[in-house]
């Protein structure tokens, strides 16, 4: 490549020749809310490529001491790559002159880069431009400070102001304090026009380009801790993957552009995302959004607690909170209290978005009705579908363990399936809308329940966006048995409470459970079918989302407690590759038992924890379609 080409860009030929290679994972390319083109990208795997340092510091190479390694590669540019940066040290790392190109309509040019920094008190970091060699700015949001503990993606979003400009990019590191510290290394960064579209999916297991940490803690990649594994894949975003979050006042991920469309008419957006968390005594996390860069204004309720398990979210119309034609963007806030008691934290999978035509005869609510002329409940039609508003409801098949067959359910609704719920819950198992036909049809419940003294399950119902009424006397104790309930007709609903006549509304259902603060807790609420009127509204979803039917079965370990050896054994319905590993309780790998293929029918392994210390430890069964995991207690 001569040097003329790596010292001035023309339009997109330039970012073509001038970067060390590009990496586009096609899956992603699909399925996102985006369309991404790499338009520049440098590695530093030839040295600095035409890029330079102002005031030395800065080198390219394979790093020796702070993050030890590169993202992709061998090499880095960094600030001394084999030890600590001066203490007084202004220097700035500097690109070839660039010239960006006029991005196309609903496009939007971003500068990602990973960076890993341990930076002593004081002293910062800043991601600059310089316009036609004049002086240099700092990004919006771009200073950094502290330890990030591991390589992370910074996405600076808006380039768009700087396009047909000749411009250079510059990382500034400045030194205040007395001390040092290993300093900042840059790996991967890319230029890169996006065009956004309304509908998309987000499931984090390619490179993830868009998304954007703000106040650190949010990573991209495997669990280690919390839920130990994906929803689906591999990969989820969390707030730090390996570990406890820490307390920082507000810690959010932010979505890329989601364009509105200008002629909104009947359509709804709807928002679907799976999630799990569990946040300290005080913590509590919601969704926001801004409208065209202003301020971020929450749109959900807070979650609060623990899922314990994974549970499905849904926001029905993203457009309730847009005017058409604008962009917004989601943000996904870890609001913490300080000196709290800090837990695994939260962690997202499974994001979509999609643009409902409610004309659509696919997309109508459920009709509840006598004579059964309507659109016939289906779970798979993308306007009906349950979810839970703060974790702890699932829906699938739970194992024989659980003690609940519900009749002849193959998929049901229940709180932590194969466990109990946890204490202090306030989760509700939301119904799709239901538009009322008739004001004689009535409401029957299939269910079994086992709560704990003082919890409480109560049904409820709201018209459209209005509040939860309570339409049934709570459940308390244990039904002992499967068991069927009639709630009532929409006349003596009416009556005993402030809804007034729902005849012609659309309404959504809701079932929620209460447990108290400190107590035990037991099994929880099971639900195999809810009937409306003569329509039977089944607990189904798509097949793709619960991996289902089941291959795997892990069983406890015996004996548990141990000292200092237990028996690990678990089922398969057919032969499959396998892992079966022990982590602590922080998701540090212990040791793996089985990496292999095994036969169908039952397995048993020996795990002596002979130079383990005495505590709990988790154990995790990994099939190509499922990961259990439970708990046991060493005992010395």
């Amino acid at each position: 490549m001569n040097s003329m080409l790596h010292n001035y860009v023309t339009g997109r030929t330039l970012f073509v020749l001038i970067f060390s290679f590009v990496l586009i994972n096609p899956l992603y390319a699909q399925s996102s809310a985006e369309d991404i083109e790499v338009l520049y990208q440098e590695s530093f795997e030839s040295g600095m490529n035409g890029w330079s340092a102002q005031n030395g510091v800065w080198e390219a190479g394979v790093p020796n001491s702070g993050p030890a390694s590169a993202v992709y590669g061998e090499n880095v540019a960094g600030t001394i790559l084999d030890g600590d940066y001066p203490s007084t040290a202004t220097s700035r790392l500097v690109s070839p002159l660039l010239k960006l190109p006029t991005p196309s309509d609903n496009a939007s040019l971003r500068l990602n880069v990973y960076h890993w920094h341990s930076l002593s008190s004081e002293d910062i970091g800043e991601v600059q431009i310089s316009v036609d060699n004049g002086p240099w700015a700092t990004l919006t949001g771009a200073t950094i400070a502290g330890i990030s503990g591991d390589w992370k993606e910074l996405t600076l979003p808006e380039l768009n102001d700087f396009a047909e400009l000749e411009i250079r990019i510059g990382f500034l590191f400045t030194a205040q304090d007395a001390s040092s510290s290993s300093g900042w290394y840059i790996d991967r960064i890319r230029i890169s026009e996006v065009t956004n579209t309304a509908e998309g999916s987000e499931s984090f297991e390619g490179p993830v380009i868009g998304w954007t940490p703000e106040g650190g803690q949010w990573e991209f990649g495997e669990p280690t801790s919390g839920p130990l594994a994906a929803k689906k894949g591999k990969a989820v975003a969390g707030t730090v993957l390996g570990g406890s979050y820490a307390d920082t006042d507000t810690t959010r991920l932010i979505s890329p552009s989601i364009p509105i469309p200008t002629e909104i008419n009947d359509n709804r957006l709807k928002l679907r995302f799976w999630h799990w968390f569990n946040f300290g005594e005080g913590d509590t996390a919601n969704l926001s959004i801004s409208e065209n860069g202003g301020d971020f204004e929450p749109i959900e309720s807070s979650f609060k607690g623990e899922s314990r398990v994974w549970t499905r979210y849904v926001v029905p119309n993203l457009l309730d909170y847009a005017s058409p034609g604008s962009e917004i963007r989601l943000a996904f806030n870890l609001n913490t209290v300080a000196s709290g008691s800090n837990r695994a934290g939260w962690y997202i999978d499974m994001i979509e978005t999609t643009l409902i035509d409610m004309n659509s005869d696919s997309s109508r609510s459920v009709v509840a009705d006598k004579a059964m002329e309507s659109v016939p409940f289906d779970s798979t039609l993308s306007g009906a579908e349950w979810y839970a508003d703060n974790g702890i409801w699932e829906l699938g098949n739970p194992s024989p363990e659980s003690g609940f067959s519900l009749l002849d359910s193959n998929i049901i609704a229940g709180t932590v399936f194969n466990g109990t719920y946890p204490n202090e819950a306030e989760s509700r198992l939301i119904s799709p809308p239901i538009q009322i036909a008739d004001a004689s049809f009535s409401i029957d419940l299939t269910h079994t329940f086992s709560l704990s003294e003082n919890d409480r399950g109560y049904v409820q119902i709201k018209i459209e966006d209005g509040e939860w009424i309570n339409i049934a006397d709570p459940f308390t104790r244990s039904s002992g048995t499967d068991t069927e309930f009639r709630i009532g007709d929409v006349a003596t609903i009416s009556a005993d409470s402030s809804l007034g006549d729902l005849t012609g509304k659309e309404v959504r259902l809701g079932f929620l459970l209460v447990s108290q603060k400190d107590g035990p807790t037991s099994t929880g609420w099971y639900i195999a079918s809810i009937s409306v009127g003569e329509r039977e509204m089944a607990i189904n979803v798509a097949n793709e989302e619960l991996e289902l039917p089941h291959s795997a079965a892990l069983h406890q370990n015996y004996p548990n407690p141990f000292n200092p050896t237990t028996t690990l054994s678990f089922e398969l319905d057919r032969a499959a590759p396998v892992t079966l590993t022990v982590y602590d309780v922080l998701g540090r790998k212990v040791e793996t038992l089985v990496d292999g293929t095994l036969g169908s029918g039952p397995h048993a392994y020996t795990w002596n924890a002979q130079n383990a210390s005495s505590g709990v430890y988790v154990y995790r069964l990994t099939t190509p379609t499922q990961t259990l995991t439970k708990q046991m207690i060493l005992f010395r």
